[in-house]
């Protein structure tokens, strides 16, 4: 069956078309970069040079009740600069367009993203499924809790910011229990490892807190000399005074 539309206009921005295969339920699309380079990951200088390609399959949304999945051909480049330590890497194509190491398009991610926080797991599937959207059930209920652990860490910020404004150093224990084990962990077990200073910061009238920072934008600026330029090194000593 073939379709009776331009096949182009169903590319993102930013990709140009190469050819086709469709049949009644899918749109294969092999796609490349408009691009003439690429810039190297680790030192940012545009390379030219292409080593290798290979072929990435990436879904995008549906058209006409079939599925869209492109072909897209990735350049691997030979990075040009001498003291880089990437010799080769892989073209990047934009997160706006397709995000790296994604398995969708910029567009189709955008909305299972949505689906996902709105409904999630099996209802958010089911959607899915009449909307012909290629994502599984785990997919869309891992958005669901990831939305739910959001909400959990802004919570205990908001706990913590409450506790210290009104002193109740009794707070802090159960504080650090329930934020153990969500999305600002990292944080709590800092403040368990320093909890003696964290409990005089919260209770005592007088903290050192300004003279600390003072001295790591010192630090900072001692550790940035001879290894920056002199304009990054004046703007960081005016920031810091």
């Amino acid at each position: 069956m073939r379709t009776h539309f331009r096949i182009s206009s169903l590319v993102p921005s930013g990709l140009l078309f190469q050819s086709v295969s469709d049949s009644t339920d899918s749109i294969i699309l092999l796609v490349r970069s408009r691009a003439a380079k690429a810039r190297c990951p680790l030192c940012g200088v545009g390379s030219r040079r292409v080593h290798s390609r290979y072929i990435r399959s990436v879904a995008d949304l549906p058209s006409a009740g079939r599925a869209v999945q492109l072909r897209l051909v990735t350049r691997r480049f030979t990075c040009e600069v001498p003291h880089c330590r990437r010799r080769i890497f892989a073209e990047r194509f934009g997160e706006r367009v397709v995000p790296a190491r994604s398995r969708r398009t910029a567009r189709l991610e955008y909305i299972v993203h949505h689906l996902g926080l709105a409904l999630g797991g099996r209802p958010a599937a089911a959607l899915a499924r009449r909307l012909m959207l290629p994502v599984s059930n785990d997919t869309l209920l891992h958005r669901r809790c990831h939305r739910g652990s959001l909400v959990d860490a802004r919570y205990l910020i908001e706990r913590f910011q409450a506790m210290v404004r009104q002193k109740a150093v009794a707070e802090l224990e159960p504080w650090i229990a329930a934020a153990g084990a969500g999305l600002i962990g990292s944080f709590a077990s800092g403040i368990l490892k320093d909890k003696a200073a964290v409990c005089a910061a919260i209770t005592e009238a007088w903290s050192n807190g300004q003279t600390e920072g003072q001295i790591t934008k010192l630090k900072l600026i001692s550790q940035m000399y001879g290894r920056a330029k002199i304009d990054l090194l004046q703007a960081r000593l005016i920031g810091a005074v």
